[in-house]
């Protein structure tokens, strides 16, 4: 049930950001990393938005994120920002949802007009639930991936 309202609001942003960018002049890129992909929307310099969703060995997450570039120079942009999801877990004999968020920190560098790599570090709070128990705590998230700007 939550996987299903999670990839529903998942849609709905996508679609809201692939309409809307074109208007604004964003630029759009889709990135691959391990295990993730995700379509990010640069809409002025300091600000951007992107939608993720990552998937290993029975546990799933959607999340959205918001970016603030803060410094920019050449082919180099550094940011910082906040990530927010929901988690699903089919594991073994357990099963659950949660949610996540976090801080990150990273840069961006552009190989070449189109295409870029990224590495950012984040401090990211997991809260899971399952049937009988619950769980939380803090982990160390470094997300590394390869973006192709479409427009």
């Amino acid at each position: 049930m939550m996987k299903d309202f999670l990839l529903k609001m998942m849609l709905i942003t996508f679609i809201l950001v692939c309409g809307l960018a074109p208007a604004s002049r964003a630029e759009i890129g889709v990135g691959l990393g391990y295990p993730y992909i995700t379509v990010k929307a640069d809409f002025i310099p300091e600000i951007s938005a992107e939608i993720k969703y990552a998937a290993s060995e029975g546990i799933y997450v959607y999340a959205g994120r918001g970016y603030w570039n803060f410094f920019r120079t050449g082919m180099i942009n550094v940011f910082t920002g906040i990530e927010v999801g929901g988690i699903g877990f089919d594991t073994l004999d357990v099963e659950g949802t949660g949610i996540e968020y976090g801080l990150f920190i990273g840069g961006e560098y552009r190989i070449i007009k189109e295409l870029s790599i990224t590495l950012d570090i984040a401090p990211t709070i997991i809260n899971l639930s399952s049937q009988n128990t619950g769980s939380n705590g803090l982990e160390w998230v470094i997300n590394a991936g390869i973006y192709l700007y479409l427009f």
